[in-house]
Formats: structure tokens, C-alpha cells, sequence
């Protein structure tokens, strides 16, 4: 970062050296109206009025507002002495050159400095931005590592308490089939029971998804495609030629997209009206794309409800920098679902 920041300061003095230089011969052509030739004598005095361009642009650029005016008072002083010196005060129109450089290079150093100045105001803005766009993922990110903490305390509740509680009612009633009450009623609360304890077990795979800490991701999804879609009555498909390994993601990286693909999913339970249900896990380039597509209804453009599902699902993209793409050619036309997440680095 130093050497960085020295180049460039040895580049812009060099730079500032040119102009000066420039701005100089521009002035001697000028005299050279007034002069049939350039006397050799006048060169070193020449010299020094480029130097004293470049080193006071350079100075007042350099220093802090506090010190810059005696920085130019310092600077014309030894230079002007010097000029003295080396040219016995012979050249009437030399004080001129050097006084029009002076001004022109204090004028210029005062803009590089402010340039400079209102560029590093907008790097430090920028940094500031990024540091809190960063505060706030690593928030959000807090947030949803707590809401699968809940999620699985709860599921943990309902499988020790209330799944337990109805295993016990259906034991109490199992003793009653030989009692005199009609057995038609034993059966029908038999059923409700097992109803009820399937209900709650969906629930609790959907708060939190055992399969994903047991199988892995791949697995999880093609567990969520036929839990979901095909109990719905859904013809469904998993396409991928991918091992769990092979992915790469940590865990919450993991389950951010599995419930990126679950709440694409819910959607076309209840709004698709599709047939078929296919989800592709391929690579492109440098990402995993997670490719959902459906032959349903498709839409024109997402509105109410539905709307308010593909934020969520970008918020969620955006906690494992994913992309999301939402697709439909009308009405009709199925959706295509699409899901990119950058592959680790190795």
C-alpha cells in the first residue's frame, strides 16, 4: 500500500514536472517574439522555473491547508534566489515567467489537492458503505442461524410432547377395543390420531429438515421434491450428476438453499397448477445452479402474495451471495426458478 502510494506521488511529480516544462516554453516561445535567439545563459534559469512549477504544485498539493501558503512562500523564496544567483538579474522578463509558473502551479496543486481530497472522501464513503452492507449480513445472517435454532427446538418440542402424547391416546384406546363401545368409533379416532400425528410430523421436517443433517444436501432436496410436489400430485424429477461432497457449501449454506428451493416449491404446490416438477443441479463456469422448473400456469407478472415470497427468497439468496432469476413466457408457459451460488474456492 506505501509503494502504492509513493509511485504514485513520484509519478505525479513527474507529471507536474512536464506541465511546468510545458507551461514554461509556452512563455519562452512568447518571449522569443520580443528576442531574435534563445541565449544559452537564460537555459539554467529556464530550468529552474519548471522545477519551481513542479515543486510548488507538488508542495502545496502535498501539505495540509494549515501550512500551505508559508509552503509557497518557502518555495518561490529559495527559488527566486536562486534565479537571482544564476542569472545576475539580467532578464527582465525571467521574474515574470517565474512569478506566472508560481501562480499557475499554486492553482493547480490547490485542485489535485482538493481532487484528491473529494476522491478519498468517496473511497472512505464507499468502504463505510461496504463495511455496513457487511454488518448487516453477518446480521441478518445471526438472525436466521437463531430462527433455525427455534425451528428445531420447536420440532425437538413436538416430537418429545405432542407426538409422545398422542402415541399414549392411541395406546388408551387401543385398550378400549374390547370394551363395549362401537368399533367404528375406535377406528374413526384411530384414524384421526394417525392423521394428526402425520400432520405433525410434516411439520416438524418442515421447521427443521433432519434428512439435511443426515444425508446431506442432494439427498434433502430429492426427500423435499417428493414430500412436497409429488404428495401434492406432482410428476417429479431430479436431475444432477452431483455427489454432497462435490458442493462445497457449509452448513447454513446448506440450508439457505434448501429453503430457497422449498419456498420455490410451496409456490408451485399452490399457485402452478403444473403437472410436472423438474429440479436440475448443475454447474456453469464458477457457480452451482439450482434449476426449478414447472409446466403450470406460469404468470405475467408477480403480484400480492407471491410477490412477497421471491423478497424473502432473495433476501435469503442474498445471505450466500446467490443469485435468483424468476422466468415465465406468459400464462401458461410453466416458470423457470433459477438459483446461482458461486463455488468456494479450494
Amino acid at each position: 500500500m506505501k509503494a502504492n502510494f509513493k509511485s504514485s506521488q513520484s509519478a505525479l511529480f513527474f507529471g507536474m514536472f512536464f506541465i511546468a516544462l510545458v507551461l514554461v516554453l509556452g512563455l519562452r516561445s512568447l518571449d522569443e517574439l520580443f528576442t531574435s535567439q534563445i541565449e544559452l545563459h537564460r537555459l539554467p534559469a529556464l530550468l529552474l522555473v519548471s522545477i519551481a512549477g513542479a515543486a510548488t504544485t507538488f508542495t502545496i498539493k502535498s501539505v495540509s491547508a494549515r501550512f500551505r501558503f508559508p509552503a509557497l512562500l518557502q518555495v518561490t523564496a529559495i527559488f527566486a534566489l536562486a534565479c537571482y544567483l544564476l542569472t545576475e538579474i539580467n532578464l527582465p522578463i525571467f521574474p515574470l515567467s517565474l512569478s506566472s509558473t508560481i501562480l499557475f502551479a499554486f492553482l493547480l496543486g490547490l485542485y489535485l489537492h482538493k481532487y484528491e481530497q473529494d476522491h478519498e472522501q468517496m473511497r472512505t464513503n464507499d468502504l463505510k458503505l461496504q463495511l455496513q452492507a457487511l454488518d448487516l449480513n453477518a446480521a441478518k445472517l445471526e438472525l436466521v442461524k437463531q430462527d433455525e435454532r427455534d425451528r428445531r427446538l420447536m420440532a425437538s418440542d413436538l416430537h418429545d410432547q405432542v407426538l409422545n402424547d398422542l402415541k399414549i391416546l392411541k395406546i388408551s384406546i387401543k385398550k378400549l377395543e374390547n370394551t363395549k363401545l362401537d368399533q367404528a368409533e375406535i377406528d374413526a379416532l384411530n384414524k384421526q390420531i394417525e392423521g394428526a400425528s402425520s400432520q405433525i410430523r410434516q411439520v416438524m421436517d418442515s421447521l427443521f429438515p433432519s434428512v439435511l443433517e443426515e444425508l446431506g444436501l442432494i439427498a434433502a432436496l430429492k426427500d423435499l421434491l417428493q414430500s412436497s410436489a409429488a404428495k401434492a400430485g406432482h410428476m417429479v424429477r431430479l436431475n444432477t450428476s452431483f455427489e454432497d461432497e462435490q458442493l462445497q457449501f457449509d452448513n447454513i449454506e446448506k440450508l439457505l438453499i434448501y429453503r430457497i428451493i422449498q419456498e420455490g416449491l410451496n409456490n408451485v404446490v399452490k399457485h402452478a397448477k403444473a403437472k410436472q416438477v423438474q429440479l436440475t443441479v448443475s454447474r456453469e463456469g464458477d457457480e452451482i445452479v439450482f434449476l426449478l422448473q414447472d409446466d403450470g400456469c406460469g404468470f405475467e407478472e408477480i403480484e400480492g402474495n407471491q410477490s412477497r415470497g421471491f423478497r424473502y427468497i432473495e433476501q435469503r439468496a442474498a445471505l450466500i451471495d446467490g443469485r435468483i432469476k424468476i422466468d415465465s413466457a406468459g400464462k401458461d408457459k410453466g416458470v423457470k426458478f433459477e438459483l446461482r451460488v458461486l463455488v468456494k474456492s479450494s
